[in-house]
């Protein structure tokens, strides 16, 4: 936060400041006030950014406030300090366009810092953030339309060669800003992609009574839960799947549909109107975008389900229920791996820098060729998560 904050005074002091290159975002939005409006930078300064801030916080929550005022507090403070110096750079004034493609590159560096690490240095940025984060669209364009829409209606007062020196950096920086950002960052399953973690850890997997319940819900585009299954840690669900058991639907049981919730309502039973009900339990009922089916089912391979939260990765990429329960992929790796050497009865299987064996009915866990842990064929059929757990912790310590 600090670094970025640094990196992005540093350039708007250096370049901006001192050249004929204007903003978009939140700063062009205040130069737009006082010019039309007469209004002071120092109101609709205030006004803006704490709209965009307030917009950040409801997005990502605590945190994200806090490490946008470091990066604030940092840009503000080593502006104050570069203002003891002058520019370095002053000849810059005199070629637009080089100002233009550097200040580009400080924006985008010390931004893209920021933005990385879950901070807002700008009200621009925390709406970047959060338009981001609801839409799965790339910062990279968010940036390029919201400045782009202020320049143009900078051009109201400000002339056509100024604009587009201004834009050249609204373009290259907002680049930047997406290529710093996502350094690091693993490729995304693609119905998973622009979701954050706390999107990914709110996935309800629930059971029904049978297929006409099923098929209410289907129709109805909805999904109810007695409220006493439905604990305050495992809220808020932003996703519910349906699992079908085995004792209601034989070869079909497991998990084939699953749909985003955009209302979830705590209610009486009597409420719920597409399966009446005279009762004053109080159940939860979450409405559905629409119900999509996974492009593969998840089969049941234990006990039935009542009702487990999972991660929206986990139901994507899990082949059985057990797998539902086990949130870190690594974790599911391992599980699959250790099925596979107990249903091939393999002597010995490679994962990653490990390795596993099976003799007789115990199964052996190798990392760079010691012991780490050993366990029989009946406590894995048995507790299957809590022995890959174990493994896990093991081999990732």
């Amino acid at each position: 936060m600090i670094l970025g904050g640094m990196i992005l005074a540093f350039g708007i002091y250096n370049i901006h400041s001192i050249s004929p290159v204007t903003e978009g975002g939140t700063l062009g939005l205040i130069l737009l006030c006082e010019h039309w409006l007469s209004v002071s930078p120092a109101i609709s300064g205030f006004f803006l950014n704490a709209l965009c801030y307030g917009f950040g916080w409801y997005v990502f929550g605590n945190k994200f406030i806090g490490y946008s005022a470091i990066a604030g507090v940092s840009f503000s403070g080593f502006y104050a300090l570069f203002e003891l110096f002058p520019p370095l750079f002053p000849q810059i004034a005199n070629y637009p366009i080089i100002a233009s493609v550097a200040g580009a590159v400080f924006v985008g560096i010390g931004v893209g810092v920021a933005v990385r690490f879950g901070g807002a240095p700008t009200g621009d940025d925390a709406i970047a953030m959060g338009v981001s984060e609801k839409t799965g669209l790339d910062v990279k364009w968010i940036y390029l339309i919201s400045d782009g829409v202020v320049l143009l209606l900078s051009l109201t007062y400000i002339p056509m060669e100024k604009i587009l020196y201004s834009l050249i950096t609204v373009i290259i920086s907002g680049q930047i800003i997406s290529a710093v950002n996502s350094i690091g960052k693993g490729r995304k399953n693609p119905k998973t992609k622009g979701l954050s973690d706390k999107e990914d850890a709110c996935v309800l997997v629930g059971t029904t009574k049978g297929p006409m319940q099923l098929l209410t819900a289907m129709k109805y585009n909805f999904y109810h839960i007695p409220a006493t299954r439905i604990s305050k840690d495992m809220l808020p669900i932003k996703f519910v799947a349906i699992y079908q058991s085995i004792s209601k639907f034989g070869k079909d049981a497991g998990v084939t549909y699953y749909g985003e919730v955009v209302k979830c309502s705590r209610l009486k039973r009597r409420k719920i109107r597409e399966i009446p009900k005279e009762s004053d339990t109080l159940y939860y009922r979450f409405d559905v975008k629409s119900w999509e089916k996974l492009q593969k089912p998840i089969v049941t391979n234990g006990k039935d389900i009542i009702s487990i939260t999972t991660t929206l990765s986990a139901l994507l990429e899990s082949h059985t229920t057990t797998e539902l329960l086990l949130k870190d992929k690594r974790e599911r790796l391992i599980y699959r791996a250790v099925s596979g050497l107990i249903s091939q009865n393999a002597d010995t299987i490679d994962f990653e820098d490990a390795f596993f064996t099976l003799e007789e009915e115990n199964i052996t866990v190798y990392k760079q060729g010691k012991v780490c842990f050993l366990f029989s064929k009946q406590d894995f059929v048995c507790d299957p998560v809590s022995i890959t757990k174990i493994i896990a912790n093991m081999l990732y310590k």
